[in-house]
């Protein structure tokens, strides 16, 4: 579906086919170390780094690495051996997968659920035996699965033992490991499992970004606890955080671009910083000036978008900044009061083409007769029009942006009142909505959506890894496969 930018209507026709899957876990095998895989793929390009599943675009055969259900107990048996148990990363063959997918349509099987589950058994790979977990539900940018250059990125729970005896679990472990599973490297450990990490890659390295509390005396000699920022390169193992924050002073609205390796927040003044992943100096953007609050809302690249309030009632407007310049200098992307006039609330993402700063904008109308509508464009610095993705005034779903990302961060991704998924490529000179999902209500954990070309991966309200891809019987229409790795009990041994 293609809509015109000037004049867009999205009519989405979609009907809901989930397929639950409830299968009792069979009987495991010994609990015998684990055996990584022999096969390691040669990697091309990646999709969707981050999040629930990778999709590795390889020369000798594409992979997607998933993680196998979500892990919510950090005190779980975290060992490396061949135990199934949920959390753990498994792989399998985009060829495999579509023959699981084309098992839906086989109108002779009357049970295909269990026989797609089985199948699923016989084809997938566990790749990590250790499980994936965060502790962090607030922010869901950096968590995830991700794969660098021939290695696969993963957070778990620290399985080393204390002095006593006792797996450290408080504590997260950054490990990483060749994409059949074997060299297995802990680069980082962090004293709070509920720590929000962010990786990326710069220059060919890769690089941890967080946020992490510490103890401290203020400047009256009172102890309290400071919030400090950091970066560390993983390049090598047991790499240690690079403290790139002043001394004694709390950082606050914390962002992050993975894409630019470029991080914003405020000191405790109000003081708009920054810093590049790899250098530890910070560098103050934007002084903090009398009766006006800045707040980052977005990054992208090297630019750093944010807002300046000036009455303490209203935004004046998006302003973007430039971090890597030499004598870094303010530009106005917009101001609100030209834009959003009616408008009960807005909230922003932002992204550079390459030349110039752009924010996608969801700004709720309420008009003096009903309906409330829910307005989606595109303002571009340099522009006095808005760009609207949707039709003006034509939307009634309530819309949230999930964020920018896809190839380069150039894909909007935003959901509707009934949690569907839709994408826009920000490139395009025609914007095409996109729906990726049916109506899958999803828990509040580390994990959000996953687009891995035309399959899209999620935890759903149980913490049930699922697939969906459009039903190719009903343009329109999405069906849905749990992914759970499971051992089958074998039926004659049973007897």
């Amino acid at each position: 579906m293609v809509y015109s930018r000037k004049n867009k209507t999205l009519v989405a026709l979609m009907v809901l086919t989930v397929m639950a899957l409830t299968l009792a876990l069979g009987a495991c095998t010994d609990t015998n170390s684990f055996v990584p895989n022999t096969f390691i793929p040669t990697v091309e390009s990646v999709d969707s780094n981050g999040g629930v599943a990778v999709r590795v675009n390889a020369a000798d055969g594409d992979w997607i690495y998933y993680v196998n259900n979500y892990q919510s107990s950090n005190t779980i048996k975290n060992e490396y051996t061949d135990e199934v148990k949920d959390g753990q990363i498994v792989r399998i063959k985009v060829s495999d997968l579509e023959e699981l997918i084309e098992m839906y349509y086989d109108k002779n099987d009357s049970d295909a659920i269990l026989s797609i589950s089985k199948k699923l058994y016989e084809k997938a790979q566990i790749v990590v035996p250790y499980v994936v977990y965060s502790g962090n539900t607030e922010a869901t940018a950096g968590e995830g699965i991700f794969v660098f250059g021939d290695r696969l990125y993963y957070r778990t729970p620290n399985y080393n033992l204390d002095a006593q005896g006792y797996a450290k679990n408080e504590e997260l472990l950054i490990n990483s490991c060749k994409l059949n599973g074997s060299d297995t490297q802990t680069h980082l450990v962090l004293a709070d499992n509920t720590t929000s990490v962010y990786l990326c890659e710069v220059d060919s390295k890769v690089y941890a970004v967080y946020t992490a509390k510490e103890d401290g005396v203020d400047e009256h000699g009172d102890e309290q606890e400071f919030t400090y920022a950091y970066f560390a390169d993983l390049s090598t193992t047991n790499a240690e955080g690079v403290r790139v924050s002043k001394e004694n002073q709390s950082v606050s609205s914390f962002k992050f671009d993975q894409f630019g390796g470029v991080a914003s927040y405020l000191d405790k003044d109000g003081a708009l910083c920054s810093f590049v992943v790899g250098n530890g100096e910070e560098k103050v953007l934007i002084e903090k000036q009398d009766n006006v609050t800045i707040v980052p809302v977005s990054t992208s690249g090297t630019w750093i978008y944010y807002t300046k309030d000036s009455d303490l009632l209203h935004v004046d407007g998006i302003y973007a900044i430039d971090a890597s310049a030499t004598n870094p200098t303010e530009t106005t992307v917009f101001a609100t009061n030209d834009y959003l006039t009616g408008t009960l609330s807005a909230t922003y993402v932002a992204f550079n083409n390459g030349t110039t700063n752009s924010i996608v904008v969801t700004a709720t109308l309420v008009p003096l007769s009903t309906p409330t509508t829910y307005d989606l464009f595109i303002l571009t610095q340099g522009s006095t029009e808005k760009d609207f993705v949707l039709a003006e005034d034509s939307n009634t779903s309530k819309l949230t942006l999930v964020g920018i990302g896809g190839e380069a961060g150039k894909t909007l991704y935003y959901t509707d009142a009934d949690n569907y998924l839709y994408s826009v490529d920000l490139t395009a000179n025609e914007y095409e909505a996109v729906c990726h999902t049916n109506y899958i209500p999803q828990p509040d954990i580390w994990a959000t959506y996953d687009v891995c070309g035309e399959y899209t991966f999620l935890f759903n309200s149980n913490g049930d890894v699922v697939i969906t891809v459009e039903d190719k019987e009903n343009s329109g229409t999405y069906i849905s496969i749990a992914l759970e790795y499971i051992v089958y009990e074998d039926e004659e041994e049973a007897e």
